[in-house]
């Protein structure tokens, strides 16, 4: 996210003025997605701040990310199995669905195609490598082989704390309206692949943006489900496409690559050292 100040005391700035741009990252609290539907409100709230004080803009190398975990207790293995079955069904779908800027992209790359693990395996003999998966730290070692700069990140399942699976994939957002589609989508996507994210199940929906559709629509919960919200997300959309593999990086995207990693690695020191202190009181 870009932010621009409308104003510092009486003074307005010239949008072509560099000294007020900032690239920020804004990660909310924890947010409940329940009937009660205050994480709305709560997104709402945050817009209406960042609109009245700040000019937001985008650019194709930001992203909205979706941290997502129970309620309650964790994630149980079979939830993550299914789980896992529906990304990798409905993956031709998402990258139909998803802006160019999040296809083929090093920071939110294909859980199937970039992942050294799944190369040349059929997607029968890639649901037979998360069957015999034993653990929720097995699965994430399976479909994030290398990293978190996955579509779909599972890597907070080892490092534990968090207990989230991640969505990536979302472009950055310059709205409410985006940011909320996003997250619902994420969401119910999860919400699907738990209540009917089986083999058999999957098996009776096209691989498309379609069947993906009635795939979300068909796990939907009234009072806790908004697809409206996702309109503009799918309209317009159809079929299926094959998503980009990431390939050799040049220069530029491999020092971008590593300067991410290492400011990724500072927050998962942090997130350690706050753990032991945690667990030492």
């Amino acid at each position: 996210m870009i932010l621009r100040p409308r104003r510092i005391g009486t003074k307005e700035f010239s949008f072509t003025n560099v000294h007020t741009i900032g690239a920020v990252e804004f990660t909310t609290p924890i947010l409940q997605y329940t009937t009660l539907q205050s994480w709305r409100q709560d997104v709402k709230s945050m817009w209406k701040f960042l609109d009245e004080n700040m000019v937001v803009e985008t650019h194709p190398h930001c992203g909205t990310h979706v941290h997502m975990s129970p309620l309650q207790d964790v994630w149980s293995l079979l939830h993550l199995k299914k789980i896992c079955y529906s990304i990798l069904w409905f993956e031709v779908a998402f990258k139909v669905i998803v802006p160019k800027s999040r296809r083929g992209n090093i920071f939110c790359k294909s859980n199937r195609l970039d992942n050294a693990q799944f190369v040349r395996k059929s997607l029968k003999q890639c649901f037979a490598m998360i069957d015999e998966c034993h653990s929720g730290v097995d699965l994430a070692e399976l479909m994030n082989d290398e990293n978190r700069y996955y579509a779909w990140n599972f890597r907070n399942l080892i490092y534990g704390g968090k207990n989230t699976i991640e969505f990536r994939r979302g472009p950055g957002v310059d709205d409410e309206e985006g940011c909320t589609a996003w997250v619902e989508l994420a969401v119910s996507f999860v919400q699907a692949a738990i209540k009917h994210g089986t083999i058999a199940a999957l098996e009776t929906y096209e691989k498309s943006v379609e069947g993906l559709s009635r795939f979300i629509r068909n796990a939907t919960v009234p009072q806790l489900n908004n697809p409206q919200d996702m309109h503009q997300i799918f309209s317009g959309k159809t079929g299926a496409m094959m998503p980009k593999q990431v390939g050799i990086l040049g220069a530029e995207e491999l020092a971008r690559l590593h300067k991410k990693m290492a400011e990724d690695g500072k927050k998962n020191l942090m997130l350690k050292k706050y753990l032991a202190a945690v667990r030492a009181e």
